[in-house]
């Protein structure tokens, strides 16, 4: 995907999964959100997107950062339509991260920092350091090379 810049909470629904009990939902935020730089794939840069997030104000949900407007992030995201969500009413197209948090890496001075404590390295074979931040271009590079 590449980097985005969140922008403010469009929807809110409670994702059943097509079951129609409310009781088995959780509950979703939709963010509006505009691509500042694509990297692969679509959407291309400058296109708004909706990014779908748990609405961390309903309900918590372990491993799970939340999202605020202004923020920028390198997003790992998979293209979702409700025939592929069922239990998603709002939206026609929306984006969801990637494993959650291991989608998501938080962009500041150039450097994109892991919302996941999972992610250390950038390759299986680099060494662990323990403080793994890579610079975009690195990062941008890496993706763009990645077959598939």
């Amino acid at each position: 995907m590449g980097v985005v810049r969140i922008g403010e909470v469009s929807t809110r629904e409670l994702d059943d999964g097509g079951s129609g009990d409310p009781a088995d939902g959780v509950p979703m935020a939709f963010w509006n959100a505009e691509v500042t730089e694509t990297w692969r794939g679509e959407p291309l840069a400058d296109q708004k997107i909706v990014v779908a997030w748990p609405d961390l104000e309903k309900e918590q949900v372990d491993g799970r950062s939340d999202l605020a407007a202004g923020q920028v992030v390198v997003l790992f995201a998979r293209r979702l339509t409700p025939a592929e969500a069922p239990g998603i009413k709002t939206q026609e197209v929306f984006y969801a991260p990637v494993g959650g948090d291991n989608g998501v890496l938080d962009v500041k001075d150039e450097v994109a920092a892991p919302r996941s404590a999972d992610l250390e390295r950038l390759r299986a074979d680099d060494a662990e350091s323990g403080d793994f931040a890579p610079a975009l271009e690195v990062l941008k590079g890496l993706v763009s090379k990645t077959p598939g």
